[in-house]
């Protein structure tokens, strides 16, 4: 019997520097009689003790006692006609590598080492183990390849080798393990193609190799497994379309397909699978083109939620020398870096070339302008998502139904991306509604009369006066294109959405208007780089968030009026720059001024305070037995229905939960009762003014100056 050496490594970091110790422990097996015992082979009980050195015996949980003459009642190992038959250590802390030695448990059925610490490779030796039936290695830290020797073991229904580190691909002489029943191979490193000669394998009923690297498509071979009840292939790189053979699989209960880059209808097929319980299709680029898989789908309802498909509904208007593109977003998501690309092809079917990129999730159409006048051109437009969170592939979705349009004859009045900002601006903001329309496509788009409110100059758009002309719909951001554009005047509309950031590349605008109208988000920052801009109207949205500091660089300003929106936040100190201000009103928000750097600013709107829904200032909180008592300065703003609101939180900064409310905004204190005794507790308060009146909108203020109590007192009745 060969010396076997053990080495045990035991690594002790201390300081910067660290040590490392080494302990080696020296097994001498010729030393050992192992035919001592009788009751199994000496070469079995060899192999039991080689196991036992080898993955740390000693610090197993429950460890075994050597040398003994009883290895058939050791933990773990159960023997049957003087051989071991059953090793079962799992959960054991099995650590280190196995040894080749376990091959001589000849005649061993099941081997079940799982949820151990295991390394290394599987040994190729367990191929000889003619009886095995049963290997369960899951969850270790077994690296290298299947080995193919497992397909010896003729009497295998059982392979676990989930959770591991195993990599490669699966061997192909498992190709004649026909008695095998379960393949657990997932949370592993394996790629490669499922391979095709699975169907071989008649009896299985379990196929589970989720979360690995397999690619190539689900083979359809698959159908042929009568038996299967469970498919498990998610978070793979598998391509493709679902077989329609699946639908075959009548005591399948169990499939997951999700996070593959699957694509295509789900087969109708599928609709016959009545059985299944847990279906996941989730991040793939599916679609369901009929009724019938209703009741399939059923068993995973948000499915479409995370498909990435193409949009639909696309329709093409042809423009001069360009063509408008229009869609229906799909109703799944596109994670952050997706977005929208629009091919086109001068032959049906493509191929297509990259025409545009549009980011925005929801964008519903573009402009592709730069083309041939007067040809004929083939479009489509195709989703991407890259990785990303949950979404374990980059999706490109495949391009959606093709349009065909034949360009009109160019315009040579404006540059074509001025046109196109134009037509962008029709089709977005429903143009086909407008009180005076335009008449498009046109190619003297300058002339009088052709497109009202429209006036240019040097040959480019100067003006664009459109106030209280029924326009509803966005910004599209293409306005931006409009280089030399002085006075842009949309107010008395109904626009909605936000103000494009792409607005602050109007570098001439000296007028901007978009006052009285529904836009929301927050003013852009870019808006500041306008530093021609003399009047800038935007009251009467919907506006929210502060006010960019960025505002303060647009010195040419005297018209400023931002009144009833949703801001809210301190007033910039950088306004105070605005020295050329002769209107200003910022009614009906929820503003306040810090200092007295704006007060000659805000003398040009001497009431402005008056109607702020700002939070109170001077707050107070004293402890009271089991709560708090603040008191504060109220606001001048008294509006019907408003009151302030109390935020309780146990950290610092938030976030608040609301605990209370006051019944008005002249009310100047407040208790808060139920703190827990002896705990830190932080304390704000805001400020809620309803819409009435001449204020348009519901205004909620930021929660104002933080207040803390270090104790709350316990109540009187509990000490």
């Amino acid at each position: 019997m060969p010396l076997l050496v053990i080495a045990m490594l035991v690594v002790m970091l201390a300081g910067t520097v660290g040590a490392v110790a080494v302990r080696a422990q020296e097994i001498d097996l010729a030393a050992i009689d192992f035919s001592a015992q009788t009751e199994i082979p000496p070469e079995e009980y060899a192999a039991l003790v080689a196991l036992y050195y080898a993955t740390g015996g000693p610090s197993w949980t429950t460890p075994w006692t050597l040398p003994t003459d009883s290895p058939c009642s050791l933990y773990g190992v159960s023997c049957m006609g003087g051989h071991v038959a059953v090793l079962n250590l799992s959960s054991n802390n099995l650590s280190g590598a196995l040894p080749p030695d376990l091959g001589d448990l000849q005649e061993l059925m099941y081997l079940i080492l799982y949820d151990n610490a295991l390394t290394g490779e599987i040994p190729a030796e367990l191929g000889s183990l003619s009886k095995l039936a049963q290997i369960e290695l899951a969850n270790n830290e077994l690296d290298g390849e299947i080995p193919p020797e497992l397909g010896n073991l003729s009497q295998l229904w059982s392979l676990n080798l989930g959770g591991n580190r195993l990599s490669g691909e699966i061997p192909p002489e498992l190709v004649g393990l026909s008695t095998l029943q379960s393949i657990y191979l997932f949370s592993n490193e394996l790629s490669g193609p499922i391979p095709t000669w699975i169907d071989s394998l008649s009896n299985l009923w379990s196929l589970s190799l989720g979360d690995n690297h397999f690619t190539g498509t689900i083979p359809a071979e698959l159908g042929n497994l009568a038996t299967l009840s469970l498919i498990g292939v998610d978070n793979n790189h598998l391509s493709g379309p679902i077989p329609a053979e699946l639908g075959s699989l009548s005591n399948l209960n169990w499939l997951e397909l999700a996070n593959n880059q699957l694509v295509g209808p789900i087969p109708h097929e599928l609709a016959g699978l009545t059985g299944l319980t847990i279906l996941d299709l989730d991040y793939n680029m599916l679609w369901a083109e009929t009724d019938a898989l209703d009741a399939f789908l059923a068993q995973d309802p948000y499915w479409f939620y995370s498909q990435i498909v193409p949009p639909t509904n696309v329709q093409a208007t042809p423009l001069g020398g360009g063509v408008r593109l229009t869609w229906t977003p799909p109703s799944g998501y596109i994670s952050y870096g997706g977005y929208y690309e629009v091919g086109i092809a001068t032959t049906a079917g493509g191929p297509y070339t990259s025409a545009a990129q549009i980011t925005q999730y929801d964008a519903t159409g573009t402009t592709i302008s730069a083309l041939d006048t007067e040809a004929t051109y083939y479009l489509a437009v195709r989703t991407f998502s890259p990785s990303q969170g949950m979404q374990y592939n980059d999706l490109l979705s495949p391009w959606g139904e093709e349009v065909v349009v034949t360009t009109l004859p160019g315009q040579a009045q404006l540059p074509d991306a001025e046109y196109a900002a134009l037509q962008a601006l029709y089709h977005a903001a429903g143009g086909d509604g407008w009180t005076t329309g335009w008449t498009l496509s046109t190619n003297v788009p300058c002339d009088p009369g052709v497109l009202p409110g429209v006036t240019c100059s040097g040959g480019h758009v100067t003006a664009l006066t459109l106030a209280g002309n029924g326009l509803a719909g966005t910004l599209p951001p293409e306005l931006g294109d409009l280089s030399a554009l002085q006075t842009l005047d949309l107010s008395g509309n109904a626009l909605s959405g936000a103000i494009p950031e792409e607005m602050g590349n109007l570098g001439s605008l000296m007028y901007l208007q978009l006052n009285d109208n529904q836009l929301e988000g927050v003013i852009p920052v870019s808006l500041g780089g306008l530093h021609s801009l003399r009047r800038l109207s935007l009251g009467g949205n919907r506006l929210s968030g502060t006010l960019p500091t960025e505002l303060g660089n647009l010195t040419d300003l005297y018209w400023l009026t931002l009144q009833n929106n949703r801001l809210a936040g301190p007033i910039p100190q950088e306004l105070a720059q605005l020295s050329g201000i002769t209107m200003l009103d910022l009614s009906f928000n929820a503003l306040w001024a810090e200092g007295n750097a704006l007060d000659a600013l805000l003398a040009n709107d001497p009431d402005w305070a008056e109607t702020q829904a700002a939070p109170p200032t001077n707050p107070r909180a004293t402890p009271l037995g089991g709560g708090a008592q603040l008191t504060w300065s109220p606001i001048t703003y008294q509006a019907p229905g408003s009151y302030y609101e109390v935020g309780v939180s146990f950290t610092a900064g938030g976030p608040y939960t609301a605990v209370t409310q006051t019944t008005d905004t002249a009310a100047a204190e407040a208790s808060v009762t139920g703190l827990a005794p002896g705990a830190t507790t932080y304390l704000a308060v805001r400020t809620f003014s309803p819409a009435g009146g001449l204020q348009h909108n519901d205004l909620l203020s930021p929660w104002g100056e933080e207040m803390v109590i270090h104790r709350v007192m316990m109540p009187l009745a509990s000490r």
